[in-house]
């Protein structure tokens, strides 16, 4: 079994489950903007794209109202939203067992910077990595921008690292750096193993422990 030098976690659905948080902000921001609210079934499409494709992609806005929308929905995330997530059963010890074994550890995400650390710092969890990267107030870089920083930071190739994820996002972004993808399916982008598997993960885990074990051999 292949062994990785660095291992690489997207956030949101994968490390922690933030819906309780990007849920409030959403509704938040509908009432804000005087939006017709979304479906609760919609809601979970809102964890892991970037936020501004987000409001663009399901209220009939333009950029500049969409832009706005983001503004309010990033104001609840920061203030509140921070404090709404929570890691995943098993998470920390993997993340313990993992630093242990001396891997470097690093954060790939599509959440803004800002709220990606105080996230990480309201769980406990942002000492635990070696590099954390979110994305820019612009919302210009892809998922593979956002990898590679990572992977400048721990300064490893990409064939030393591998990236955890639950969406389509983290596995093309993934394939774009030329690192493996381990596909979770726990979180909220994949709906079954099928969708994973499409794009040829080396693993895939459904739950935590899945991750636990598959490292243990590593």
């Amino acid at each position: 079994m292949k062994e990785y030098t660095a291992i690489i976690f997207d956030l949101d659905g994968t490390l922690l489950d933030t819906s309780e948080g990007i849920y409030n902000a959403v509704r938040f921001t509908e009432k804000r903007m005087h939006f017709t609210p979304v479906d609760d079934a919609t809601l979970p499409e809102y964890v892991g794209p970037p936020t501004l494709f987000s409001y663009k992609k399901h209220y009939d806005i333009d950029d500049d109202t969409a832009k706005k929308a983001v503004v309010h929905h990033r104001k609840y995330q920061s203030e509140q939203g921070v404090k709404e997530a929570r890691p995943y059963d098993g998470m920390p010890d993997l993340l313990a067992m993992l630093r242990e074994s001396g891997h470097k550890l690093g954060v790939a995400t599509l959440k803004r910077q800002d709220i990606t650390e105080a996230t990480l710092a309201a769980a406990s969890m942002l000492s635990c990595f070696d590099s954390v990267r979110g994305i820019d107030m612009a919302e210009s870089l892809t998922k593979s921008d956002i990898v590679n920083l990572v992977l400048e930071d721990l300064g490893v190739k990409p064939e030393e690292a591998v990236l955890i994820g639950d969406s389509a996002y983290d596995a093309i972004g993934a394939g774009q750096s030329g690192v493996d993808f381990i596909g979770v399916e726990y979180g909220f982008g994949f709906k079954n193993a099928q969708e994973i598997e499409a794009y040829n993960p080396v693993f895939i885990a459904y739950f935590v422990d899945d991750l636990i074990q598959f490292f243990d051999h590593c």
